[in-house]
C-alpha cells in the first residue's frame, strides 16, 4: 500500500516538472526545396540541405539549454509544393505566448518587381502574399529568414577542401545569449538572403552564403547579444563570402557578363522588418563575444609556398599561397603559421596584411606589407 502510494505521489508531483522544463515553445515552420521537377535545378540541392543541417545546430542548442522546446514541421522534396508549402503554413497552430520561425530555402527569382519564390513543383509564391499568411499568425515574436537563389551555376559549386573539412573551435556557449535572442524580442523579423536583382549564392559544403554566415558562422559559432549585432555580422560575413569568390575567378564567364549587365555588385542580405527588444539591460550593451582575428598574406618570392596553419586541437593545416597570389585568414581564433609541418615554433599574425619574401640566404621569410613597402 505504501509503495503504491509513492508512485503515485511521484506521478502526480514530478510530471508537472519535467513537462515545465522549457518555458517557451518555438514552433519552426522550414521549407527545404531541394528536390525540383525540373532537374537542372537540382544543383543547389545539397547546398539548401546542409543549411537545414545548420539550422538544426541552433535548434539543438536552444534545447540542450532549456531555453526553448522546438517543435519542427518540415517540407522538402517533391512534398514542398506551392499547395503542400501554403496549406502547412494556413493549418500550423501557434498560440500567442510562442515563436514562430519561418525558413526557407530553395530557388527564388523577380516578376514585375515582385520577388517570389520558386517550389517543387515549378509553382511561384510571392514573398509578399507569404509574409502576409505567417504575420497573421498570433505568435509573440516571429522570424521570416529566407535564402532564395535567383541563379545556379553547376561551375560555382566549390569542392572540399582542407580548409572546408576543419570544424574551427567554436565559442563556449553563452545560455544568457541565447535567451535574450529568444525570450527577450517581440515582433516580426524578416530577412532574405539577397537584396532584390541580386543572386543568392550556394556551395554544396558550406550551403547558402547567408545561411551559412546567419546560422553557424554567427548564431552557433559566436553569437551575438542583440539580433542588430547578429544581422550586422551575418551580412559582413556574406558580402565578404561573395568578394573573396569574385576575387579568386570562380565565376564563369558567361555569368559574369550577366552579372555586369544587371549591374550586380554583390550578395547584399536585404532587412524587411525588425523585431523590438522587450527589456534592455545594461549589460548587454558591454558584450563584445569572440574576437575575428584577419589575415592577408601574398607571395612575393617568385615561386609556389606552403605555408602551415595551426588549428586548435587539430594540428595544421597545410596551404598552398601560389606566386603572386594572396590567401585571406579570417578566423575566431590568433592566426599562426609555420614554414614546415614539422616546425617546433609558430609565428603568430596580429590583424594585417603580409608578404612573404626570400632573405639573403634564400629562405622563406615573412614580414609586414609595410615593412616590405619601405625597404
Amino acid at each position: 500500500m505504501f509503495r503504491a502510494l509513492t508512485v503515485f505521489f511521484a506521478l502526480v508531483f514530478l510530471s508537472p516538472l519535467v513537462s515545465s522544463v522549457y518555458a517557451v515553445t518555438m514552433k519552426a515552420y522550414v521549407i527545404i526545396e531541394d528536390q525540383y521537377n525540373y532537374k537542372k535545378l537540382n544543383e543547389i540541392s545539397q547546398g539548401v540541405r546542409v543549411n537545414y543541417q545548420n539550422l538544426k545546430k541552433i535548434f539543438r542548442v536552444l534545447e540542450e539549454n532549456n531555453i526553448l522546446e522546438v517543435q519542427e514541421t518540415v517540407i522538402k522534396g517533391k512534398n514542398a509544393t506551392k499547395k503542400n508549402v501554403l496549406k502547412g503554413l494556413q493549418n500550423l497552430k501557434v498560440e500567442r505566448d510562442e515563436i514562430l520561425l519561418v525558413y526557407f530555402a530553395g530557388h527564388g527569382g523577380m516578376k514585375k518587381g515582385k520577388t517570389f519564390f520558386s517550389t517543387a513543383e515549378g509553382g511561384t509564391i510571392f514573398r509578399k502574399d507569404f509574409e502576409d499568411l505567417v504575420k497573421d499568425k498570433p505568435a509573440k515574436f516571429i522570424l521570416l529568414i529566407t535564402d532564395a537563389c535567383s541563379a545556379s551555376i553547376e561551375a560555382l559549386q566549390q569542392k572540399k577542401g582542407l580548409l572546408d573539412s576543419v570544424t574551427p573551435p567554436k565559442v563556449k556557449v553563452d545560455p544568457e545569449i541565447y535567451k535574450n535572442l529568444f525570450l527577450n524580442y517581440k515582433g516580426f523579423l524578416h530577412i532574405t538572403a539577397a537584396s532584390e536583382g541580386e543572386f543568392a549564392w550556394v556551395s554544396p559544403v558550406k550551403g547558402g552564403y547567408f545561411s551559412h554566415a546567419l546560422f553557424y558562422q554567427t548564431l552557433y559559432r559566436n553569437p551575438q547579444p542583440t539580433w542588430e549585432k547578429v544581422i550586422e555580422k551575418a551580412k559582413s560575413i556574406t558580402q565578404k563570402a561573395y568578394k573573396d569568390m569574385y576575387k579568386a575567378g570562380k565565376i564563369p564567364k558567361k555569368v559574369m557578363k550577366e552579372i555586369k549587365e544587371l549591374g550586380i555588385k554583390g550578395q547584399n542580405p536585404l532587412v524587411y522588418s525588425m523585431p523590438e527588444m522587450i527589456d534592455a539591460p545594461a549589460q548587454w550593451q558591454e558584450i563584445d563575444h569572440g574576437k575575428q582575428f584577419e589575415v592577408e598574406i601574398k607571395n612575393l618570392t617568385g615561386i609556389g609556398q606552403t605555408v602551415y596553419l595551426d588549428v586548435p586541437d587539430s594540428g595544421t593545416v597545410k596551404l598552398a599561397v601560389n606566386p603572386g597570389k594572396s590567401i585571406e585568414l579570417v578566423k575566431s581564433w590568433p592566426i599562426k603559421i609555420a614554414f614546415s609541418a614539422k616546425a617546433n615554433q609558430l609565428i603568430t599574425l596580429p590583424n594585417g596584411k603580409y608578404v612573404l619574401t626570400l632573405d639573403r640566404n634564400n629562405e622563406i621569410d615573412i614580414i609586414t606589407e609595410k615593412d616590405y613597402i619601405a625597404r
